[in-house]
């Protein structure tokens, strides 16, 4: 009896063209879903055109319908709060206090990563997953997130692709990045 192997794919908007990754993620679908038993896209966002994806692979939009926006963004700003790394940043950076718009980063990405743990944790109880491997697209707060996640699921498996924007603090407008 072999163990059925899951890819779960975390993407800004694929396969919603608003954040243009079908350019990279077109090919790399058909490369996965022939290689892995079951694979489940979760986009961060549901907007612009969907493309068509194989048939055999899923696409999870519940993550990105978490409510109206002021609703999402009362969620994030409380799930912020009260996280633990959000408190951690502020003391290994202090001069984020200083600078409005490094503060308004540093609580979104966090909200958005205790928000994802969350949502990680029902998936795995919802869908019965077993061994599965997260592969993000983007190294962010999705990633840390399922890192987070890891600490209640050792037994999930977390792959992150790297580009320069999620990499190199200094090509964004604040030369910051949490």
């Amino acid at each position: 009896m072999s163990i059925k192997k899951t890819l779960i794919l975390f993407t800004a908007s694929f396969p919603y063209d608003v954040a243009v990754e079908s350019t990279f993620l077109e090919r790399e679908i058909g490369y996965l879903s022939s290689n892995f038993d079951r694979l489940i896209i979760v986009p961060g966002r549901i907007c612009g055109k969907r493309d068509i994806v194989p048939p055999s692979v899923e696409v999870e939009e519940s993550f990105a319908r978490c409510g109206s926006n002021l609703a999402r963004n009362i969620k994030t700003l409380l799930l912020a709060i009260s996280s633990k790394l959000f408190y951690e940043e502020l003391l290994q950076r202090q001069a984020i206090l200083f600078n409005i718009r490094a503060l308004e980063r540093l609580i979104i990405f966090t909200g958005l990563a205790e928000y994802t743990k969350k949502w990680v944790c029902d998936l795995i109880q919802r869908k019965k997953l077993g061994e599965c491997i997260f592969y993000t697209y983007w190294l962010d707060q999705f990633s840390m997130g399922i890192g987070l996640a890891k600490k209640k699921y050792p037994h999930i498996k977390l792959v992150s692709r790297v580009h320069g924007g999620d990499l190199y603090e200094e090509r964004h407008a604040l030369s910051y990045l949490p």
